[in-house]
């Protein structure tokens, strides 16, 4: 079968005016139309040397590549009484849709490829004569709209498949995809979406019992390693995994303390427990660069690592919040928020000398937390309900979600950077009855989180599990990993499979 291919008359405008957030609608363009786009991509320049063959000639040895530039376009839309185009003072995120028997008004479910502009600026606005002197002069008016975009992502309609069946033994706590773009310079190729990491936790007994394993995969998934967190016993259980410069870092609750391997050599572990106070032990980590990390633990408190050979030292000692922290997150050094039991919120934007309580909407206990800048936050609590701010904690409102209320909102991701477009969110259901149905499901937003839907996008299902408690996106927006349990511990007895990765592509 023939690619499908796109005409013109298959694509669609879309526009969010103030950019892609929560609380942002994304806009159908009825009368508008978007110019060709053009990206540069760095021009390449030869690097030369006298040639040692002929005199006056040279030989290229190598070449430089210079920077990116910003995407430019250009909207058209016929004039109306309300004209995005001249009302838009901020950023706009823009959108082209392109389908052939979808929805075109249906911004979610109505498309087979995008077109997206992220963080777009209006640069200049032109119009057509705007009146008539005479009969033969009569026209429409199109206002036209020049707009510049840091970069130009392609969306594709993503689906879900099970990964690593055969390493996956346990449940899984948390995954990270923690990777970059290389071109094989260095030995290493990928496209952004290759390397991720997956803690799974111990069998819960005492010796000889099964220690906690991190999964690891540099092929976005094909094959995976098992390496056992030795420094782990089978009755401590990890919190998280995150990679913290070449270290990758998992803190345990219940051993109090850091355990860490260098990725050149992932089956040997250290472990270490300095600053950590008793039962304080950490339940989750966030690295901002390779020297600043902030763990949460039990009892509020919040604690620093700028090295993990080194340990951590405390910044809150539960004196804003006694809650026990279940959450961190940071969209710099110095802006960070930590959620917990209770609606507990709490946040600094001085790099953790002092930290302040927050008005919580929520009295459910918070799993996750994402800063996508410093005054727009998500957070997903036990009760099945997503909430969002837009000035930093003073006020909240819901975000809908086809799950809302139904279950418990584990974790939210979103991609290449804090404040893209492309998120995901997982969500378990409460439990039913019914056997036969997954209980844990993945959603995507492709509009900064003001609008969420379950995948997978084509007519498939999610496989079956007993919930996700885990996800992370990948660079380019259509990668996601998520984990957690495929079977109650209780059920299908003898399987020895009680752990499940989930892979959403395009």
């Amino acid at each position: 079968m023939p690619e499908k291919i796109y005409q013109t008359g298959h694509g669609r405008v879309f526009l969010q005016d103030g950019g892609a957030n929560p609380g942002n609608q994304m806009v159908y363009m009825e009368l508008a139309r978007m110019a060709g786009f053009t990206e540069p991509r760095g021009d390449m320049s030869k690097v030369e040397i006298p040639s040692n063959r002929a005199y006056n000639q040279f030989e290229s040895i190598d070449e430089t590549v210079g920077e990116d530039g910003v995407v430019t376009t250009s909207i058209s839309a016929l004039l109306s009484a309300d004209n995005l185009i001249l009302r838009a003072n901020c950023k706009v995120h823009a959108q082209v849709h392109y389908g052939l028997c979808e929805d075109p008004m249906d911004s979610n479910g109505g498309w087979s490829l995008i077109f997206d502009y992220p963080r777009a600026r209006f640069t200049s606005r032109s119009s057509d004569d705007q009146t008539a002197l005479n009969s033969s002069q009569r026209a429409q008016i199109l206002i036209t709209g020049d707009i510049s975009a840091p970069y130009m992502t392609v969306l594709k309609p993503m689906t879900i498949g099970e990964s690593g069946a055969s390493a996956v033994a346990r449940k899984i706590v948390d995954v990270r995809v923690r990777d970059y773009v290389s071109c094989g310079d260095c030995g290493y190729e990928s496209d952004g979406d290759k390397r991720i990491f997956a803690v799974a936790e111990a069998s819960g007994l005492a010796s000889p019992g099964l220690a906690a394993e991190l999964l690891y995969t540099d092929d976005g998934g094909s094959t995976w390693t098992e390496n056992d967190i030795s420094t782990l016993s089978g009755s401590e259980q990890p919190a998280a995994v995150e990679l913290v410069g070449q270290l990758v870092v998992v803190p345990s609750n219940e051993s109090e303390s850091i355990h860490y391997a260098d990725l050149s050599d992932l089956s040997s572990w250290s472990e270490v427990t300095t600053g950590f106070v008793g039962s304080a032990g950490p339940n989750d980590i966030f690295a901002i660069s390779a020297t600043r990390s902030w763990l949460v633990g039990d009892g509020g408190y919040v604690y620093l690592m700028t090295s993990p050979a080194n340990g951590v030292t405390v910044q809150s000692a539960g004196d804003v919040t006694s809650e026990n922290l279940n959450a961190v997150h940071a969209d710099s050094s110095r802006n960070v928020v930590a959620v917990g039991d209770n609606g507990a919120i709490i946040k600094t934007t001085n790099g953790g000398t002092t930290w302040a309580l927050v008005t919580s909407p929520t009295v459910y206990n918070i799993n996750t937390v994402w800063m996508r800048s410093q005054y727009v936050w998500l957070i997903g609590d036990d009760g099945g309900y997503v909430w969002y701010t837009r000035d930093a904690g003073s006020t909240w409102a819901e975000a809908q979600f086809p799950m809302r209320g139904q279950g418990e909102v584990y974790d939210i991701s979103f991609a290449r950077r804090n404040d893209s477009p492309y998120g995901f969110m997982v969500a378990t259901k409460t439990f039913t009855e019914d056997m036969g149905e997954a209980l844990g499901y993945i959603f995507r937003t492709i509009d900064g989180g003001d609008t969420w839907y379950q995948l997978p996008d084509v007519e498939a299902v999610t496989p079956f599990n007993r919930g996700l408690l885990a996800c992370s996106a990948g660079r380019s927006g259509n990668f996601v990993v998520a984990g957690g349990r495929k079977y109650w511990e209780a059920e299908e007895a003898g399987t020895g499979d009680d752990g499940i990765i989930l892979l959403g592509t395009a």
